[in-house]
């Protein structure tokens, strides 16, 4: 009976692997924002946007980059005339995990991805960072 439950353990151990817990739900990011916030307008561009399809997380990813597409709905900063977005996902424990239906602004820049074509390389947004920022906006 040992033996059995000593193998159970270490199968479950094993499934388990190195996977981390995100801390606190006051630290999952978000890729989009309600608005743009001040201490980004560095980044060149913020569009408004809707998204349309996510990679399914069991997608083989390259350095933890999933990638996700939205309709741009409209321009808030910077040029841009595509009519739809790739969007990078650096996904970690804490996200970002967008849905399909999900709206709001990106803010970020565009790179080129390893195949060559443009990808949107956003700035995330937390619980944790939004309150920080109603504790001490900016001037």
């Amino acid at each position: 009976m040992r033996a059995i439950f000593a193998a159970a353990l270490v199968a479950g151990m094993l499934a388990a692997g190195s996977a981390e817990a995100c801390r606190s739900s006051k630290y999952v990011t978000s890729v989009t924002f309600d608005e743009a916030p001040p201490e980004l307008a560095y980044e060149p561009l913020a569009l408004r946007v809707k998204i349309t399809r996510v990679r399914d997380t069991g997608a083989p990813r390259r350095n933890n980059r999933a990638y996700a597409w939205a309709r741009v709905i409209g321009v808030e900063k910077g040029a841009y005339r595509a009519r739809t977005v790739r969007i990078a996902l650096a996904v970690n424990s804490c996200g970002p995990f967008p849905k399909v239906g999900d709206t709001g602004l990106i803010v970020g820049h565009l790179d080129t991805a390893a195949d060559g074509q443009p990808v949107f390389t956003p700035q995330l947004d937390s619980p944790a960072e939004r309150d920080a920022r109603k504790k001490n906006p900016r001037a």
